[in-house]
Protein backbone atom coordinates (compact mmCIF):
# COMPACT_ATOMS: atom_id res chain seq x y z
CA UNK A 1 0.00 0.00 0.00
CA UNK A 2 2.66 2.47 0.99
CA UNK A 3 4.74 1.46 -2.12
CA UNK A 4 0.97 2.29 -4.23
CA UNK A 5 0.69 5.41 -2.74
CA UNK A 6 4.38 6.46 -3.93
CA UNK A 7 3.86 6.00 -7.27
CA UNK A 8 0.67 7.44 -7.54
CA UNK A 9 1.21 10.57 -5.85
CA UNK A 10 4.04 11.09 -7.94
CA UNK A 11 4.70 13.84 -9.91
CA UNK A 12 5.99 12.40 -12.78
CA UNK A 13 4.31 10.18 -15.53
CA UNK A 14 5.16 6.17 -14.05
CA UNK A 15 3.94 3.36 -16.09
CA UNK A 16 4.53 -0.26 -16.93
CA UNK A 17 4.51 -1.63 -20.46
CA UNK A 18 4.63 -4.65 -22.06
CA UNK A 19 6.91 -5.71 -25.22
CA UNK A 20 3.21 -5.69 -27.26
CA UNK A 21 3.32 -1.70 -25.98
CA UNK A 22 0.50 -2.48 -23.59
CA UNK A 23 0.00 -0.65 -20.93
CA UNK A 24 -0.44 -2.83 -17.62
CA UNK A 25 0.01 -0.15 -15.19
CA UNK A 26 0.04 3.80 -14.98
CA UNK A 27 -0.07 6.49 -12.04
CA UNK A 28 -2.47 9.37 -12.04
CA UNK A 29 0.12 11.80 -13.80
CA UNK A 30 0.76 9.55 -16.48
CA UNK A 31 -3.27 9.35 -17.05
CA UNK A 32 -3.52 13.28 -16.51
CA UNK A 33 -1.10 13.64 -19.19
CA UNK A 34 -2.86 11.98 -22.07
CA UNK A 35 -6.43 13.50 -20.33
CA UNK A 36 -8.10 10.57 -19.74
CA UNK A 37 -9.33 9.21 -16.30
CA UNK A 38 -7.50 6.83 -13.33
CA UNK A 39 -7.41 3.77 -15.37
CA UNK A 40 -7.49 4.90 -19.09
CA UNK A 41 -3.66 3.95 -19.99
CA UNK A 42 -4.59 0.77 -18.73
CA UNK A 43 -5.12 -1.95 -21.88
CA UNK A 44 -4.20 1.01 -24.32
CA UNK A 45 -1.65 0.51 -26.56
CA UNK A 46 1.63 2.97 -27.35
CA UNK A 47 0.28 3.51 -31.10
CA UNK A 48 -3.14 4.41 -29.30
CA UNK A 49 -1.52 7.19 -27.77
CA UNK A 50 1.35 8.56 -29.93
CA UNK A 51 1.72 9.21 -33.56
CA UNK A 52 3.18 6.01 -35.12
CA UNK A 53 6.51 7.43 -35.79
CA UNK A 54 6.97 8.32 -31.91
CA UNK A 55 5.39 5.25 -30.90
CA UNK A 56 7.47 2.77 -32.68
CA UNK A 57 10.49 4.90 -31.65
CA UNK A 58 9.41 4.31 -28.20
CA UNK A 59 8.69 1.00 -28.65
CA UNK A 60 12.57 0.25 -30.15
CA UNK A 61 13.66 1.25 -26.37
CA UNK A 62 11.42 -0.77 -25.08
CA UNK A 63 12.13 -3.97 -26.44
CA UNK A 64 15.85 -3.23 -26.10
CA UNK A 65 15.36 -2.76 -22.72
CA UNK A 66 13.80 -6.24 -22.18
CA UNK A 67 15.71 -8.25 -24.91
CA UNK A 68 19.21 -6.88 -22.88
CA UNK A 69 17.93 -6.37 -19.59
CA UNK A 70 19.65 -3.08 -19.19
CA UNK A 71 18.04 -0.18 -18.27
CA UNK A 72 18.28 3.07 -20.11
CA UNK A 73 17.48 6.61 -19.64
CA UNK A 74 16.69 8.82 -22.92
CA UNK A 75 15.98 12.44 -23.20
CA UNK A 76 13.29 12.45 -26.30
CA UNK A 77 11.03 15.04 -28.13
CA UNK A 78 7.43 13.53 -28.54
CA UNK A 79 3.95 14.60 -28.92
CA UNK A 80 1.06 14.36 -26.70
CA UNK A 81 -2.98 15.40 -27.67
CA UNK A 82 -1.01 17.41 -30.57
CA UNK A 83 1.51 19.58 -28.63
CA UNK A 84 4.93 18.60 -28.87
CA UNK A 85 7.03 18.19 -25.17
CA UNK A 86 10.38 16.67 -24.49
CA UNK A 87 10.80 14.01 -21.68
CA UNK A 88 13.37 12.79 -20.12
CA UNK A 89 12.16 9.03 -19.58
CA UNK A 90 14.02 6.05 -17.46
CA UNK A 91 13.44 2.70 -18.71
CA UNK A 92 14.25 -0.04 -16.28
CA UNK A 93 13.11 -3.87 -16.86
CA UNK A 94 10.59 -5.57 -14.23
CA UNK A 95 9.45 -8.99 -14.20
CA UNK A 96 6.07 -9.37 -12.92
CA UNK A 97 4.80 -12.03 -10.51
CA UNK A 98 3.96 -14.00 -13.65
CA UNK A 99 7.59 -13.83 -14.79
CA UNK A 100 6.43 -11.75 -17.71
CA UNK A 101 9.37 -9.45 -18.78
CA UNK A 102 7.84 -5.47 -18.62
CA UNK A 103 9.17 -1.97 -18.75
CA UNK A 104 9.12 0.48 -16.00
CA UNK A 105 8.95 3.64 -17.60
CA UNK A 106 8.97 6.99 -15.18
CA UNK A 107 9.16 10.05 -17.86
CA UNK A 108 9.67 13.10 -16.64
CA UNK A 109 8.78 16.70 -18.45
CA UNK A 110 11.81 18.56 -19.86
CA UNK A 111 9.89 20.89 -22.13
CA UNK A 112 10.92 23.98 -20.53
CA UNK A 113 14.23 23.16 -19.74
CA UNK A 114 14.94 22.14 -23.57
CA UNK A 115 13.37 25.63 -24.94
CA UNK A 116 14.97 27.77 -22.36
CA UNK A 117 18.15 25.74 -23.87
CA UNK A 118 17.44 26.77 -27.00
CA UNK A 119 16.73 30.32 -26.29
CA UNK A 120 19.90 29.97 -24.85
CA UNK A 121 21.70 29.02 -28.04
CA UNK A 122 20.35 30.92 -29.90
CA UNK A 123 21.19 34.05 -27.92
CA UNK A 124 25.20 32.34 -27.77
CA UNK A 125 25.30 32.48 -31.35
CA UNK A 126 23.80 35.29 -31.97
CA UNK A 127 26.30 37.33 -29.63
CA UNK A 128 29.13 34.74 -30.95
CA UNK A 129 27.73 36.22 -34.69
CA UNK A 130 28.13 39.61 -33.30
CA UNK A 131 31.66 39.43 -31.37
CA UNK A 132 33.09 37.35 -34.64
CA UNK A 133 32.14 40.23 -36.75
CA UNK A 134 33.73 42.83 -35.01
CA UNK A 135 37.18 44.54 -36.17
CA UNK A 136 38.79 44.72 -33.46
CA UNK A 137 40.47 42.24 -30.88
CA UNK A 138 37.84 40.56 -27.95
CA UNK A 139 39.03 38.04 -25.72
CA UNK A 140 37.41 36.39 -22.73
CA UNK A 141 39.52 34.67 -20.47
CA UNK A 142 39.14 33.18 -16.53
CA UNK A 143 40.65 34.63 -13.95
CA UNK A 144 43.19 32.62 -14.23
CA UNK A 145 44.17 34.24 -17.72
CA UNK A 146 43.01 30.97 -19.63
CA UNK A 147 41.23 31.61 -23.11
CA UNK A 148 37.75 31.05 -23.04
CA UNK A 149 36.70 32.51 -26.15
CA UNK A 150 38.66 35.18 -28.67
CA UNK A 151 36.82 36.47 -31.90
CA UNK A 152 37.69 35.99 -35.41
CA UNK A 153 39.51 39.08 -36.36
CA UNK A 154 42.90 38.17 -33.94
CA UNK A 155 42.56 34.64 -34.59
CA UNK A 156 42.94 35.06 -38.34
CA UNK A 157 46.22 37.28 -37.56
CA UNK A 158 47.76 33.93 -36.21
CA UNK A 159 45.69 31.97 -38.75
CA UNK A 160 44.47 29.92 -35.88
CA UNK A 161 40.83 28.67 -34.72
CA UNK A 162 39.00 29.12 -31.46
CA UNK A 163 39.58 25.50 -30.72
CA UNK A 164 42.97 25.53 -30.85
CA UNK A 165 43.60 28.42 -28.59
CA UNK A 166 41.01 27.62 -25.68
CA UNK A 167 41.70 26.96 -22.45
CA UNK A 168 45.75 28.19 -23.41
CA UNK A 169 47.69 30.74 -21.15
CA UNK A 170 46.66 34.29 -22.94
CA UNK A 171 50.22 35.30 -22.48
CA UNK A 172 51.18 32.06 -24.15
CA UNK A 173 49.83 32.75 -27.35
CA UNK A 174 51.72 34.09 -30.60
CA UNK A 175 50.12 37.52 -30.61
CA UNK A 176 52.52 38.47 -27.64
CA UNK A 177 55.80 36.49 -28.60
CA UNK A 178 57.45 39.31 -30.07
CA UNK A 179 59.29 39.71 -27.19
CA UNK A 180 59.59 38.88 -23.44
CA UNK A 181 58.46 42.36 -21.93
CA UNK A 182 55.35 42.49 -24.18
CA UNK A 183 54.30 38.42 -23.29
CA UNK A 184 55.16 39.72 -19.91
CA UNK A 185 52.65 43.66 -19.85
Amino acid sequence: ERYRLLVENAEDPIAAVNSQGEFLMANTSANRFFGLNPDGLVGKKMWDIFPLEHANRQMKSIRKVIKTNQGITLEEETVIQGEKRWFSTNLQPMTTPGKLKVVQLIARDITENKKTESYLLERRNFLTGVLDDMQTFVAVLEPDGRVVFVNNTPLSLINTTLEEVQGAMFQDLQWWSLTPQLRER
